[in-house]
């Protein structure tokens, strides 16, 4: 896919900003015992599009993602969702909107098989109980699941314990039950994370391929995996947004280089 020029929230209208951005902050705020984890001037997310988070420990790249997803709640300031104020919309709200994500270690069940836990991921099977319980898969949704594992190199495992899968292969069926559950918005919290190179390798693919068709925020501290997803960076630190670009303007940033990329 052609990597499309980076646009920042201040180079558009306050009304190009609603219209434009699927997900967007406008001076938020999140505040903790007295303490500010998140300052926030302006953010947004186009539609489709994939961008990374990088950042210090304690950046507030996690709370900035709590509070898109509605798991914290913002102490002032205004977030909207495709041009409609959101703010302090709860967690479960989120999902339904069209919210999914990823935390860093993977939540799957154990107990259940790959092509189980996918099928509970299929639209609406969360929150309806009866068809969870003795409804079937059709034959459209059993397609889709053949088509996911395929594409994450899960096939050969769909019959097996999900327990038993390496944590790549877990990383992976994750990010799978949250595409079939199509969300317009994927959370990702550190891909990366353990992963083997080939493990790496098929992820960052992975990524690719799904922009275009979710917005996608990746937060990650692998910055040989950022350099693979080629796509827009924004880099928190101390709760404020730093600087924003593509990796090459990141890395030529002195602020950036002083504060996180040079540690």
């Amino acid at each position: 896919m052609e990597r499309k020029q980076f646009v920042r929230p201040e180079e558009l209208s306050r009304d190009g900003r609603l219209s434009s951005f699927l997900v967007y902050l406008e001076d938020v705020q999140v505040v903790f015992d007295g303490f500010k984890a998140l300052d926030i001037e302006q953010f947004g997310i186009f539609h489709n599009e994939l961008r990374v988070v990088i950042g210090p420990n304690g950046a507030g790249k996690t709370t900035m993602c709590d509070a898109i997803s509605g798991k914290t709640s913002i102490n002032s300031g205004h977030m909207f969702w495709q041009g409609d104020e959101i703010s302090n919309v709860h967690d479960i709200a989120m999902s339904r909107l069209g919210v999914g994500r990823k935390f860093q270690t993977p939540s799957v069940f154990d107990s259940l098989t790959v092509f189980e836990n996918l099928e509970l991921a299929l639209p609406n099977r969360q929150r309806d109980l009866f068809r969870n319980l003795w409804g079937k898969t059709s034959h459209e949704e059993e397609e889709k699941i053949h088509q996911l594992m395929t594409r994450v190199h899960l096939t050969s495992d769909a019959g097996t314990p999900a327990k038993f899968l390496s944590h790549g292969q877990r990383q992976c069926l994750e990010i799978s039950m949250l595409v079939l559950a199509e969300p317009d918005l994927l959370l990702v919290d550190e891909p990366a994370a353990g992963l083997s190179d080939e493990e790496t390798g098929l992820m960052a693919e992975l990524l690719l391929e799904l922009r275009g068709q979710h917005s996608i925020i990746v937060i990650e501290h692998d910055m040989d995996f950022v350099r693979r997803l080629d796509a827009g960076v924004t880099v928190l630190n101390e709760g404020k947004i730093m600087a924003e670009g593509f990796m090459e303007d990141i890395q030529a940033n002195p602020e950036v280089v002083e504060a996180y990329l040079g540690r």
